[in-house]
């Protein structure tokens, strides 16, 4: 039963104010809005499986560095990264002294009901957003990752 009394209560959260107009704010609209903002700031599951399949998988050099500021890269990486974001996809770029790497994933879920734990689908591309490799990968109990066998 919804008790909110909320004139905005049956409009999508994306196009409520965030006070409703002429009346207290909502206190279910307060909570959820807030529980969004927190999900928004923490990293996603698959942003930290992602991180810990690019350390693990022995792709990019120990000296390697994780890069978050998208000028610094080529327009092609760039690219590739909207196009990641547009489509929910996660992404880490790495780079050392040569080369720049850009990582994008996202959850198999089909995969990954079949098989009990979280499957990756990565996609690795190079300086320039070339597509080098793309598959599907999964973590062991002793978090070493390894392709799936389709």
């Amino acid at each position: 039963m919804n008790s909110c009394s909320c004139p905005a209560r049956d409009q999508p959260l994306s196009s409520r104010k965030p006070r409703c107009e002429g009346v207290a704010p909502c206190a279910k609209l307060s909570a959820v809005e807030t529980l969004r903002l927190k999900r928004i700031q923490l990293p996603t599951h698959v942003d930290e499986l992602l991180h810990a399949f690019v350390r693990s998988a022995g792709i990019v050099p120990e000296d390697a560095y994780m890069v978050r500021d998208r000028n610094s890269l080529t327009e092609g990486i760039r690219d590739r990264i909207l196009k990641a974001e547009r489509n929910g996809r996660s992404w880490e770029c790495w780079s050392d002294s040569i080369h720049t790497w850009l990582f994008t994933a996202e959850m198999s879920l089909d995969q990954s009901r079949e098989r009990g734990t979280p499957v990756l689908q990565v996609s690795q591309f190079d300086e320039e957003g070339q597509l080098q490799e793309t598959g599907s990968y999964v973590s062991d109990q002793r978090a070493r990752w390894g392709r799936c066998s389709d």
